[in-house]
């Protein structure tokens, strides 16, 4: 069985998680060596790094730039619907980076399954400030549709703030999201990540301590490896389905009345810690190999 994993940094920090992936006969290959060809007399082969390879049986991304909102995402999407095009089974699909990445299209996919999330209005120029004062209440959470890792979020605690940053970020066609701020979950929530509905890891990050609201380990939050409740694993599988994620991060908020999704990463990091008496990097191959014979039949 021939596998990759795709990195969109040259030089990735990862590298030296990744070089275990060998063992697994797992090769790296860097998103830019891949070209991108439609070829109508041949679905075998792809061109990577000045010559043609066999074509792999499954990829896994990890593509730092996208995670950290750093770069266009268009070449990512182009070489994922080259190999979905060719038939190799994909852990990151186009569209699970399309997604994810919208938190709006996110939120609006998960309320469709009944899924529950937190009360959602796109701001925009023309959007009334004073319906979303009295709907949402303050203090809000507005934030940027594509941030990751806690950038580009802030509490927002009365109209005037919630007017100027409108009128500094919302003109040009640029939008905001507004939420309900759900205090139970203040500074706290839970990371369960998932592959083919199966646990991997779970844990708690916790940044009250901080008085920070958000709960980001990027933003100084502590992280606890825990067995999440069965309340919460199943809204991680549902909210998985419900968008058709094979791999990824469901992040549950602590909500008055039970767990809301906050957001889903389809990239979720890729943690050198013990879960249960197991490296998560171990779990994570033998659920990634394990998830390949299941869908396509490889032993």
């Amino acid at each position: 069985m021939k596998g990759w994993i795709i990195k969109d940094r040259k030089n990735s920090k990862f590298d030296e998680q990744f070089a275990m992936a060998k063992a697994y006969g797992v090769d790296v290959v860097y998103l830019y060596d891949i070209q991108i060809e439609v070829d109508p007399l041949n679905d075998m082969r792809i061109y990577v790094a000045g010559a043609y390879q066999e074509k792999p049986d499954f990829v896994y991304c990890f593509f730092e730039g996208i995670v950290e909102d750093a770069t266009d995402m268009s070449y990512h999407l182009y070489v994922l619907e080259q190999l979905n095009m060719l038939g190799v089974f994909c852990f990151h699909k186009a569209e699970d980076l399309v997604n994810t990445c919208d938190k709006l299209k996110c939120y609006q996919l998960l309320r469709k399954a009944g899924i529950p999330v937190p009360h959602t209005i796109m701001l925009t120029e023309h959007t009334p400030l004073d319906w979303v004062s009295e709907t949402l209440g303050f203090p809000m959470v507005v934030k940027v549709e594509n941030g990751s890792k806690g950038r580009g979020v802030c509490l927002v605690r009365d109209a005037k703030e919630l007017k100027n940053i409108s009128e500094l970020y919302c003109d040009k066609g640029r939008t905001l999201l507004a939420q309900e701020f759900i205090a139970t979950s203040k500074g706290r929530d839970m990371r369960v990540t998932l592959c083919n509905n199966e646990l991997i890891f779970a844990l708690i990050r916790d940044n009250s301590k901080n008085s920070d609201f958000r709960s980001n380990v990027s933003q100084g939050g502590e992280a606890l490896m825990v067995r999440p409740p069965k309340e919460a694993m199943d809204m991680a599988v549902k909210a998985a389905q419900a968008l058709g994620l094979c791999y990824c991060g469901v992040d549950l908020l602590y909500g008055p009345e039970g767990f809301i999704v906050g957001e889903i990463n389809s990239m979720p990091g890729i943690l050198d810690e013990m879960f249960e008496g197991e490296n998560c990097r171990d779990l994570m191959f033998k659920k990634i190999l394990k998830t390949v014979n299941l869908k396509c039949g490889k032993v």
